[in-house]
């Protein structure tokens, strides 16, 4: 590998330690957000599925020259829901 690949594979990585942190976070309360988006539709579900209910969550990191976007959006099956979070820039 060229020492200039080498060095610009870890300047971007070094880009995404920094901002680790704020990244968590951001996918946290976006997962938090549409958990209680789905929550109504999680109760009945379980009442139709033998109190038994899944919410799947869907993180998509998009990583561009020098930002990072992430999305997260989840679904549940019955009664059909989709919710999603607003995209966070860094």
């Amino acid at each position: 590998m060229c020492n200039l690949c080498v060095v610009l594979m870890k300047d971007w990585l070094d880009r995404q330690a920094k901002i680790e942190k704020d990244l968590l976070r951001a996918v946290g309360e976006q997962a938090q957000m549409v958990a209680d988006d789905l929550l109504p539709q999680v109760r009945l579900a379980a009442l139709e599925g033998e109190m038994s209910s899944t919410i799947k969550l869907n993180i998509t990191f998009d990583f561009r020259d020098d930002e990072t976007e992430v999305n997260t959006e989840g679904s549940v099956t019955f009664p059909a829901k989709h919710s999603s979070a607003a995209s966070v820039v860094f």
